[in-house]
């Protein structure tokens, strides 16, 4: 029942907005009221075993945030839906999935208002997850248990001196391609007054203010993704996991008060995937680095 109505309301906002997202929660910071789309190619990624195999993928996002205020928290609700379709090329066996892989998270974060005066803000996410191929969307009736994931993040921050802020936390997602909880730990601090640099497990980036409206960030981080999925007739079902690092750019312009424009440049790599086919055999295997483009519109409240 609640798979069923978790599925009803993620695919009555897609027929709402018509385009997708999802994104680390450990990474996610919805301390404003927004949405964002974004659309991205990746280049064809070849199997490292040197068969004449490929994989090509698409991805579009959508990110939106609600956000109730208090005067020393706020309470915020959001939606996620990624959409990545997946191309197989040069199989001997077709895998046991359409290759249409949809992530539906409603995401509720706690935090501590920046306004309030804590010296230690702290942030805490929970994100039930569906995580599927597009036909168990398309048959609720289908959706297990197996479809669902909790996603959390518990963090916070520590100025430990006027030019150093220590992070500490703990997540738990599907960034490495199977479930792990995992601690975060690092530190950020300015380099100048536009530019300040985040040493973290397991994320890092570096992040310049160019100008008033403009701003360039580079970061590395994990990028894997589970999904449950399904064949034609519903008769077999599997995991489909996908491990992956990314490097990324991101140009950020600020075009108003309200809305932003990014585009990044990335690339993929230490990248595997491991799924099942049709007759039961199992794929597990390297994929070799690919790069990808993506961009973002962002209207924000």
């Amino acid at each position: 029942m609640v798979l069923h109505v978790f599925t009803s309301i993620s695919i009555f906002m897609m027929c709402i907005l018509q385009i997708h997202t999802a994104q680390a929660l450990c990474n996610r910071i919805m301390d404003h009221e927004f949405v964002s789309v974004e659309v991205a190619r990746f280049l064809d990624a070849d199997f490292k075993t040197g068969a004449d195999s490929s994989i090509s993928a698409r991805q579009t996002r959508l990110d939106a945030a609600l956000q109730i205020p208090s005067d020393t928290r706020y309470l915020t609700a959001g939606f996620s839906h990624e959409y990545r379709s997946v191309d197989f090329q040069g199989l001997t066996s077709e895998p046991q999935t359409n290759g249409d892989l949809h992530t539906l998270q409603l995401p509720l974060s706690w935090a501590s208002n920046k306004d309030a005066g804590r010296s230690s803000p702290y942030r805490i996410t929970l994100s039930p997850t569906i995580a599927s191929s597009s036909n168990a969307l398309k048959n609720p009736d289908q959706l297990t248990g197996s479809n669902l994931q909790l996603g959390f993040a518990a963090q916070r921050q520590i100025q430990w001196s006027p030019a150093l802020t220590v992070l500490l936390g703990l997540c738990g997602d599907h960034r490495w391609g199977d479930y792990r909880v995992y601690p975060q730990l690092g530190v950020v601090w300015p380099l100048t007054s536009s530019a300040h640099l985040q040493l973290a497990y397991p994320d890092s980036r570096l992040t310049w203010k160019i100008a008033s409206n403009f701003t360039f960030t580079i970061e590395i981080g994990p990028a894997g993704r589970q999904w449950y999925v399904y064949d034609k007739s519903f008769n077999q079902q599997s995991q489909l996991q996908w491990k992956a690092w990314e490097l990324r750019s991101q140009w950020r312009w600020k075009i108003s008060t309200q809305t932003e424009l990014t585009l990044l440049l990335g690339q993929r790599f230490d990248q595997s995937i491991q799924f099942k086919t049709v007759d039961n055999g199992k794929v597990d295997v390297g994929l070799r680095d690919v790069n990808y483009g993506s961009i973002r519109l962002r209207w924000g409240w």
